[in-house]
């Protein structure tokens, strides 16, 4: 269950090999705390760590550890071979328009546009209750000193109660407030351009409320570049976004 992080440092791009991706989240400079090391050498290949509450982040600094001379110009030889050899895929493929979403399920597969998750925790045991508030919200907590309102949001659309042990939850920011939505799982992430997907009629959801199919900015079919087909629907966050503020 490995994955490949893809970075794009100037015009080369490079893959770091690791276990897996649990979370993907934000920080602030003045919370990255120095790291004590012997030696400036061993030093530059760390920004320095980062505490999560839930667990300890050592930051690497991406521009140290890529920075073997060795690496690089092997890097940028398979660029240029790469480029000679599919120039005209290429200019193709930034013809096409790249979209990158952040999966989840929730009874089934749904995605958000990665741009718009500010970050992914686990989702809290305790919150603060507030009295008053509708039924999906489930309530709201305290995140690095910023009360966040937390939405259950199987709750929000009448579906049954969750089993999933590891619930998540995807952080949103709409102006200077933030909220949460709480899911099952978060699967993975994923890059598609145009010719990858095809539109779902509209009658898969037909029956649902108007407030549901409003939530929903397009139901697609992706196919993988392996063949494999698989139905997405793709959260529109900004309708959810206006409901948990106005609280309807």
């Amino acid at each position: 269950d490995r994955r490949i992080i893809i970075l794009k440092i100037e015009d080369e791009f490079f893959g770091l090999l690791v276990d897996s991706v649990n979370n993907i989240s934000s920080y602030y400079q003045k919370d990255l705390m120095p790291i004590p090391l012997l030696t400036k050498k061993r030093a530059e290949m760390f920004q320095g760590c980062l505490d999560f509450s839930d667990q300890e982040v050592v930051l690497l600094n991406h521009l140290s550890v890529l920075s073997n001379e060795e690496i690089i110009e092997i890097t940028r030889g398979h660029s240029k071979l790469y480029q000679s050899k599919e120039s005209a895929s290429n200019a193709t493929k930034r013809a096409t328009h790249r979209e990158v979403y952040i999966l989840f399920h929730l009874e089934q597969l749904y995605g958000v546009p990665i741009n718009e998750v500010k970050e992914i925790i686990e989702c809290p045991r305790d919150m603060i209750n507030t009295p008053g508030m509708k039924t999906f919200v489930r309530g709201i907590m305290n995140l690095r000193r910023q009360l966040i309102t937390i939405v259950d949001t199987r709750a929000l659309y009448s579906l049954p109660a969750s089993v999933a042990i590891e619930p998540k939850v995807l952080i949103f920011q709409t102006g200077e407030e933030k909220f949460g939505l709480v899911v099952d799982s978060v699967e993975s992430i994923l890059s598609v351009t145009d010719d990858q997907k095809t539109p779902l009629p509209t009658l898969l959801y037909a029956s649902a409320s108007e407030t549901y199919k409003k939530d929903i900015k397009e139901a697609v079919q992706i196919t993988a570049a392996d063949g494999k087909q698989s139905s997405l629907l793709v959260l529109n966050i900004a309708p959810i976004a206006e409901r948990v503020r106005l609280g309807a």
